[in-house]
Protein backbone atom coordinates (compact mmCIF):
# COMPACT_ATOMS: atom_id res chain seq x y z
CA UNK A 1 0.00 0.00 0.00
CA UNK A 2 2.79 2.44 0.82
CA UNK A 3 4.31 2.11 -2.65
CA UNK A 4 0.97 2.76 -4.37
CA UNK A 5 0.35 5.87 -2.27
CA UNK A 6 3.77 7.28 -3.10
CA UNK A 7 3.23 6.64 -6.79
CA UNK A 8 -0.14 8.38 -6.72
CA UNK A 9 1.31 11.41 -4.96
CA UNK A 10 4.05 11.56 -7.58
CA UNK A 11 1.62 11.16 -10.46
CA UNK A 12 -0.67 13.82 -9.07
CA UNK A 13 2.19 16.28 -8.68
CA UNK A 14 3.50 15.57 -12.13
CA UNK A 15 0.15 15.54 -13.89
CA UNK A 16 -1.23 18.74 -12.39
CA UNK A 17 1.99 20.70 -12.97
CA UNK A 18 2.62 19.86 -16.61
CA UNK A 19 -0.09 19.90 -19.28
CA UNK A 20 1.92 17.41 -21.40
CA UNK A 21 0.87 14.75 -18.90
CA UNK A 22 -2.88 15.36 -19.21
CA UNK A 23 -3.56 11.64 -19.66
CA UNK A 24 -2.00 11.02 -16.23
CA UNK A 25 -4.16 13.73 -14.70
CA UNK A 26 -7.30 12.05 -15.99
CA UNK A 27 -6.08 8.63 -14.83
CA UNK A 28 -5.44 9.92 -11.33
CA UNK A 29 -8.58 12.06 -11.21
CA UNK A 30 -10.83 9.14 -12.12
CA UNK A 31 -9.27 6.80 -9.54
CA UNK A 32 -8.98 8.96 -6.42
CA UNK A 33 -11.25 7.57 -3.71
CA UNK A 34 -10.31 10.01 -0.94
CA UNK A 35 -8.92 13.54 -1.03
CA UNK A 36 -8.47 16.35 1.42
CA UNK A 37 -5.94 17.93 3.74
CA UNK A 38 -3.46 17.26 6.52
CA UNK A 39 -3.76 19.01 9.86
CA UNK A 40 -0.86 19.87 12.13
CA UNK A 41 -0.29 21.66 15.41
CA UNK A 42 2.57 23.59 13.87
CA UNK A 43 2.64 25.78 10.80
CA UNK A 44 -0.95 26.99 10.96
CA UNK A 45 -1.63 30.04 13.13
CA UNK A 46 -4.28 30.47 14.29
CA UNK A 47 -5.60 26.92 14.05
CA UNK A 48 -8.83 27.24 12.01
CA UNK A 49 -12.37 26.61 13.27
CA UNK A 50 -13.93 23.22 12.37
CA UNK A 51 -16.12 24.81 9.66
CA UNK A 52 -13.05 26.33 7.99
CA UNK A 53 -11.33 22.93 7.99
CA UNK A 54 -14.44 21.34 6.49
CA UNK A 55 -14.57 23.99 3.75
CA UNK A 56 -10.89 23.43 2.91
CA UNK A 57 -11.28 19.66 2.85
CA UNK A 58 -14.31 19.86 0.58
CA UNK A 59 -12.65 22.44 -1.69
CA UNK A 60 -9.78 20.02 -2.33
CA UNK A 61 -12.22 17.15 -2.72
CA UNK A 62 -14.28 19.06 -5.32
CA UNK A 63 -11.32 18.80 -7.71
CA UNK A 64 -12.26 15.16 -8.18
CA UNK A 65 -15.78 15.61 -9.56
CA UNK A 66 -17.47 14.13 -6.51
CA UNK A 67 -15.87 10.73 -7.05
CA UNK A 68 -13.84 10.85 -3.87
CA UNK A 69 -14.67 11.09 -0.18
CA UNK A 70 -13.69 14.30 1.64
CA UNK A 71 -11.01 13.30 4.12
CA UNK A 72 -8.19 14.45 6.36
CA UNK A 73 -5.01 13.12 7.83
CA UNK A 74 -5.50 14.49 11.35
CA UNK A 75 -2.46 14.68 13.61
CA UNK A 76 -3.34 14.17 17.28
CA UNK A 77 0.13 13.42 18.68
CA UNK A 78 3.27 15.42 17.88
CA UNK A 79 6.93 14.83 18.61
CA UNK A 80 8.17 17.00 21.45
CA UNK A 81 11.06 19.40 21.09
CA UNK A 82 13.45 16.89 22.71
CA UNK A 83 12.73 14.31 19.95
CA UNK A 84 11.95 11.81 22.70
CA UNK A 85 8.31 12.32 23.67
CA UNK A 86 5.06 12.10 21.77
CA UNK A 87 2.69 14.76 23.09
CA UNK A 88 -0.91 13.63 22.69
CA UNK A 89 -3.20 16.61 22.21
CA UNK A 90 -5.83 15.32 24.62
CA UNK A 91 -5.73 14.42 28.34
CA UNK A 92 -4.27 11.07 29.37
CA UNK A 93 -4.67 10.16 33.04
CA UNK A 94 -2.03 7.42 33.40
CA UNK A 95 1.74 7.77 32.99
CA UNK A 96 3.51 6.15 30.03
CA UNK A 97 7.15 6.16 28.98
CA UNK A 98 7.87 8.91 26.45
CA UNK A 99 4.24 10.05 26.24
CA UNK A 100 2.95 13.38 27.51
CA UNK A 101 -0.47 14.93 27.00
CA UNK A 102 -2.45 18.15 26.99
CA UNK A 103 -4.71 19.15 29.87
CA UNK A 104 -7.45 19.93 27.33
CA UNK A 105 -8.74 18.09 24.27
CA UNK A 106 -7.78 19.94 21.11
CA UNK A 107 -9.55 17.67 18.61
CA UNK A 108 -12.92 16.63 20.02
CA UNK A 109 -14.82 19.58 18.53
CA UNK A 110 -13.26 18.95 15.10
CA UNK A 111 -14.05 15.24 15.04
CA UNK A 112 -17.60 15.88 16.30
CA UNK A 113 -18.06 18.39 13.49
CA UNK A 114 -16.67 15.96 10.90
CA UNK A 115 -19.06 13.27 12.21
CA UNK A 116 -21.99 15.40 11.07
CA UNK A 117 -20.55 16.58 7.73
CA UNK A 118 -19.38 13.39 6.00
CA UNK A 119 -15.65 14.09 6.35
CA UNK A 120 -13.61 10.95 7.04
CA UNK A 121 -10.44 11.09 9.13
CA UNK A 122 -7.25 9.10 9.56
CA UNK A 123 -5.77 9.95 12.96
CA UNK A 124 -1.99 10.16 13.07
CA UNK A 125 0.84 10.42 15.60
CA UNK A 126 4.51 11.35 15.46
CA UNK A 127 5.70 8.68 17.92
CA UNK A 128 9.28 9.78 18.69
CA UNK A 129 10.51 7.21 21.27
CA UNK A 130 7.02 6.28 22.52
CA UNK A 131 5.65 2.77 22.12
CA UNK A 132 3.53 2.75 18.94
CA UNK A 133 1.11 0.08 20.21
CA UNK A 134 0.44 2.18 23.32
CA UNK A 135 -0.15 5.30 21.20
CA UNK A 136 -2.59 3.47 18.94
CA UNK A 137 -4.54 2.17 21.94
CA UNK A 138 -4.65 5.56 23.68
CA UNK A 139 -5.74 7.43 20.55
CA UNK A 140 -8.37 4.93 19.43
CA UNK A 141 -9.72 4.47 22.97
CA UNK A 142 -10.17 8.23 23.13
CA UNK A 143 -11.43 9.02 19.60
CA UNK A 144 -12.48 5.67 18.11
CA UNK A 145 -16.16 6.27 18.88
CA UNK A 146 -16.36 8.96 16.18
CA UNK A 147 -17.96 7.78 12.91
CA UNK A 148 -15.61 10.15 11.07
CA UNK A 149 -12.55 8.20 12.26
CA UNK A 150 -11.79 5.46 9.74
CA UNK A 151 -8.09 4.78 10.21
CA UNK A 152 -4.82 5.41 11.97
CA UNK A 153 -1.38 6.46 10.76
CA UNK A 154 2.13 6.56 12.16
CA UNK A 155 4.46 9.23 10.85
CA UNK A 156 7.51 7.01 10.43
CA UNK A 157 9.68 10.04 9.75
CA UNK A 158 9.45 10.77 13.49
CA UNK A 159 9.50 7.15 14.76
CA UNK A 160 12.59 6.69 16.96
CA UNK A 161 14.03 9.71 15.19
CA UNK A 162 17.02 9.97 17.52
CA UNK A 163 18.25 6.43 16.76
CA UNK A 164 19.40 7.28 13.21
CA UNK A 165 21.11 10.17 11.49
CA UNK A 166 18.48 10.16 8.75
CA UNK A 167 14.70 10.32 9.18
CA UNK A 168 13.29 7.77 11.60
CA UNK A 169 13.11 4.01 11.91
CA UNK A 170 10.64 1.93 9.87
CA UNK A 171 7.53 0.76 11.70
CA UNK A 172 6.96 -3.00 11.46
CA UNK A 173 3.65 -4.23 10.05
CA UNK A 174 3.03 -6.33 13.15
Amino acid sequence: MKKIFLVLVGLMSLSFCNKDYKFLSNLVKDNVVMSGVRSSAYGIRPFPHPVVWEEGIKKVNNNFDGNSTPSALWIVGVMGSESKYCRLEFPVSDKYDNITSNKYDKHEKYLSHFDSTGVKVFLQVEPAMANVDTLIKLVLDHYGHHPSVIGFGVDAEWHKYTEREDWGVPVKDT
